[in-house]
């Protein structure tokens, strides 16, 4: 919109008062200086030394464009140097509008004011009559919207808007309004939301009927091509392949981690050795770790993630065995809506593991302000596993918990106590009996790493018939535990 005297929506919006009735307030309160745009127009200066991530530009170009664009990641994934690279490669034919969020754009009707702003400044004359109804004091959900719908749909190019720091919106009002402009817009519109949690928006109708692409970290990650581009090309090391794939495994593509390493990594003269030694205690990744992700968790949740780190793999049953309480299930689910540097191990997500480095963080932490809890995290996840058949696992609680003299029994007892047949094992023979389709099913179950009442759950029978199956297949193949069972049974053909 051109306004009198030449001027354009961004540029009222960065010097003019105007009377918003913002939520609470009235228009007279509500009258400050609107320096609404200032630092939120534009994404960030690209410099000219960047790795441009050409396949993930590819993908987000791709037409037809869905509705919405996810990209949902923990901090430091490179969201929005992603989206400033796409952003760049905008032409009259289609629009980007950006804006970077804050906390005061929980505001409705600054957040929407912002938001024309923005696609004026992509496409000026955009939205003229929604604005004049905002400064008017018009409703937002009743009249406003409509109206900016109507007039987004009367473009003749495609117009984007990029919503940068989205988790920071918290107010529900907001979200409502965002997912009544994404159920109506027209094909000539797009939103782009970059954030550090899944948004509240009906993210599961819109992924059902093939309008929401989403990029999240395993789409983000850095492949080791691009690690080399990163390391060698942009911060000038020269480091072996075998380094760069090391760097690679270590921080499992994360790019602020790749970049937090070669900082380490300048000027020193012990490459491989620092290489071969970098974890989530190195003094670069723990200040970022704790400074964008830990140091801003509530008490009760940064508890549940520090004492939890003491596990390769958490469920819910086993957090409530760790932690002595009920109701781990729905954190592990809200820290996996929240990208809390958690990693899915199954579709039904019952199974989850934290990043690596932050796993290590998260240790280190715990060791320093409880360090005298450790060796009991330990032992209580020895019981629940050896309850549920887990003894490999078991076995690696007790020695982390320095319960040696238990440990080294617990191979055997601990499969005895679970009511489990360890016979003498002959390597040179076939088995012995043939296995039932029963027996079978819960075979193929045995490399999933379910537990016993998992596997029951999953097989529709009773955590005593899943032993029962278990005993046997251990008796045919003869062989003393579960992780044997698996090994012979590849060897045999059977899985």
């Amino acid at each position: 919109m051109i306004a009198a005297g030449g001027s354009t929506i961004a540029d009222l919006l960065c010097v003019t008062p105007i009377p918003f009735e913002f939520e609470g307030r009235a228009p007279a309160e509500a009258g400050e200086p609107a320096v609404l745009l200032a630092g939120k127009s534009a994404p960030p200066a690209i410099r000219t030394r960047l790795i441009e991530r050409a396949g993930l530009i590819e993908i987000l170009s791709a037409e037809p464009f869905r509705k919405l664009t996810l990209l949902s990641a923990p901090a430091g994934w490179g969201k929005t140097t992603l989206l400033a690279q796409w952003v760049s490669g905008a032409d009259d034919r289609r629009r980007r509008g950006w804006l970077s969020l804050d906390a005061s754009d929980n505001d409705p009707a600054r957040f929407w004011a912002c938001a024309i702003a923005a696609l004026d400044k992509a496409s000026p004359g955009v939205a003229p009559r929604a604005f004049e109804l905002i400064k008017m004091g018009a409703d937002l959900r009743r009249v406003v919207l409509p109206t900016l719908l109507d007039e987004l749909a009367a473009v003749d190019h495609q117009i984007a808007l990029i919503l940068d720091d989205y988790h920071l919106v918290e107010n529900r009002t907001v979200h409502e309004q965002v997912d009544f402009v994404v159920e109506r817009m027209p094909q000539t519109f797009q939103l782009v939301i970059a954030t550090r949690s899944d948004p509240m928006l009906t993210l599961a109708r819109l992924r059902a009927r093939g309008e929401l692409l989403e990029l999240r970290a395993e789409g983000l990650r850095f492949q080791a091509r691009e690690a080399v581009d990163l390391l060698d090309g942009v911060m000038g090391l020269t480091l072996t392949d075998t380094q760069v794939q090391l760097l690679v495994r270590r921080t499992e593509g994360w790019a602020a981690g790749l970049h937090l390493a070669g900082l380490s990594l300048a000027g020193r003269s012990d490459t491989a050795a620092f290489i071969e030694s970098f974890a989530g205690d190195n003094r670069h990744i723990v200040d970022y770790l704790m400074a964008e992700v830990l140091d801003g968790q509530p008490p009760q949740l940064r508890s549940f993630l520090l004492r939890t780190s003491v596990l390769e793999r958490l469920s819910g049953a086993l957090c409530d065995a760790l932690l002595q309480t009920s109701g781990s299930a729905s954190v592990l689910e809200h820290i996996e809506r929240e990208n809390l540097f958690v990693i899915p191990l199954d579709m039904s997500r019952h199974w989850y593991r934290y990043h690596q480095l932050f796993a290590e963080l998260l240790r280190t932490e715990l060791r320093r302000s409880e360090p005298d809890l450790v060796a009991d995290l330990h032992r209580r996840a020895a019981v629940w596993l050896e309850t549920e058949g887990l003894t490999d696992e078991a076995v690696r609680h007790l020695v982390a918990g320095s319960d040696i003299s238990r440990s080294a029994d617990q191979a055997v007892a601990a499969v005895r106590s679970a009511g489990v047949a360890v016979t003498s094992r002959d390597d040179g023979c076939a088995v012995g009996e043939e296995l039932t389709p029963k027996e079978l099913e819960v075979l193929r179950l045995l490399p999933t790493r379910l537990s016993r009442t998992e596997i029951g759950a999953r097989l529709y029978v009773s955590l005593n018939t899943v032993k029962t199956h278990q005993r046997a297949v251990y008796r045919k193949l003869r062989v003393e535990h579960r992780g044997a069972a698996v090994s012979r049974a590849r060897e045999l053909g059977l899985l």
